[in-house]
């Protein structure tokens, strides 16, 4: 395999949901997904990134479902 080939970037492409705090980021990951992702918003929580992979039109997509921001 030649250099060029090795550091071609994967075909997958990223999403990212982002936005603030309970409007629906970690319920449209989860329809998405077709799994759950258990979300805290309680003080001092840590609150982790959530990622999956999913198929659209036979597209390979990597969604990351990130914590509320303010």
């Amino acid at each position: 395999m030649s250099e060029k080939e090795q550091k071609t970037p994967s075909s997958t492409k990223k999403v990212v949901i982002v936005g603030n705090t309970n409007v629906g980021k970690s319920l449209l990951f989860s329809k998405l997904c077709n799994d759950y992702s258990f979300v805290s918003n309680y003080p001092k929580t840590t609150l982790e990134v959530k990622n999956n992979s999913i198929l659209i039109d036979n597209e390979q997509f990597e969604l990351i479902d990130t914590p509320g921001i303010n």
